[in-house]
């Protein structure tokens, strides 16, 4: 299972099974279910956004014909919220393509000096 991992993610987590009473493999496995876990969350975010941006959407076009002045305001809520999908369904997309490389990034995250 950890023959397709650089040798210094292996060794790290080597180390961290060791100090977790685990073996690596193991630990391995619950890495990778946790980038799963995270492209979960990431895509319920992204839903979430899209149905914040119907309801944006809608807000929009019924205080134009209300001739309400906080348009603006939704509107630009309604753009974040496009941005914040947008980005969302992006990172949900790379966690469930390759989510063994998302987990050997997470790693060196871990590892590498703040």
């Amino acid at each position: 299972m950890l023959e397709n991992i650089p040798k210094a993610v292996e060794q790290v987590i080597e180390v961290l099974a060791q100090k977790f009473g685990s073996t690596s493999t193991e630990l391995w496995q619950i890495i990778l279910r946790q980038q799963l876990v995270e492209a979960k969350a990431d895509l319920v975010l992204g839903i979430f956004c899209v149905i914040g941006i119907l309801i944006g959407i809608w807000i929009i076009r019924w205080s134009i014909r209300e001739r309400n002045d906080w348009s603006i305001w939704v509107a630009i809520l309604t753009i974040t919220l496009l941005i914040l999908g947008i980005v969302a369904f992006y990172f949900s997309y790379m966690e469930f393509a390759n989510p063994e490389y998302q987990a050997i990034e997470s790693i060196f995250q871990m590892i590498s000096p703040k």
